[in-house]
């Protein structure tokens, strides 16, 4: 690889050099009874040279387990023809700069995934658990399904993540509630907003990543 390593130093020692994959030749003299030079290559187990990239946030922090999420990555150091892993899959890479990174989620299980910038050479840099990937919400129940205009009201469901929006409908007219606490991925509380019109009033709930449910003649107002 160009330079001298010092005995003793193979595996601690590394030449400043642009960012490649790279393999060294060890030079070993008098290394047999003839006492000849002794050349050998040495692979380094991938030995990688370079500055390695540096990633320090996303956005948004949630994508669907369906995929196609756009994610915009910020950080240092970003080459062409780097790679982008969620929870270890390879993204869509669209647009890049030297701090910026635009990629499309793949489809993945339901949980939180590592985010991983790997550059041309090999050399890498990992956000654990940055990402977590929701499936489509559903509602299981209102408790109570009946209520008065500010009232709390209980939902239960899945993916009801914190970020879920939650609307009452009634027919092309939609009333958002406000949701009071935080999701817990399997129940949030929302305040009865203003009737959106007359029954049968279904209710939506949109997660954050904008997966849609709606449950139909769901709810009933009081007089």
């Amino acid at each position: 690889i160009g330079d001298d390593i010092p005995a003793g130093e193979i595996e601690k020692s590394t030449p400043a050099l642009p960012a490649v994959r790279s393999r060294a030749l060890v030079v070993i003299p008098g290394a047999n009874p003839a006492g000849d030079i002794e050349v050998a290559e040495w692979t380094g187990a991938g030995f990688v040279h370079g500055p390695a990239p540096a990633v320090t946030g996303v956005t948004p922090a949630v994508a669907r387990t369906a995929g196609g999420t756009v994610l915009d990555i910020t950080g240092a150091r970003f080459e062409a023809g780097l790679e982008v892993l969620v929870g270890g899959v390879a993204a869509t890479v669209g647009s890049r700069t030297a701090t910026t990174i635009s990629a499309t989620t793949p489809p993945g299980p339901a949980g939180t995934a590592d985010l991983t910038v790997v550059s041309p050479s090999g050399a890498r840099a990992t956000l654990a658990d940055a990402i977590t990937l929701l499936a489509p919400p559903t509602i299981a129940e209102l408790v109570p399904d009946s209520a008065e205009q500010g009232d709390d009201v209980l939902l239960r469901g899945t993916s009801i993540a914190p970020g879920a929006r939650v609307h009452l409908l009634s027919g092309g007219a939609a009333a958002e509630a406000t949701v009071t606490g935080t999701p817990t991925g399997t129940e949030l509380h929302f305040t009865v907003p203003a009737s959106p019109g007359p029954a049968p009033i279904d209710v939506r709930v949109t997660s954050p990543t904008g997966e849609t449910v709606v449950r139909a003649a769901a709810f009933t107002y009081l007089p």
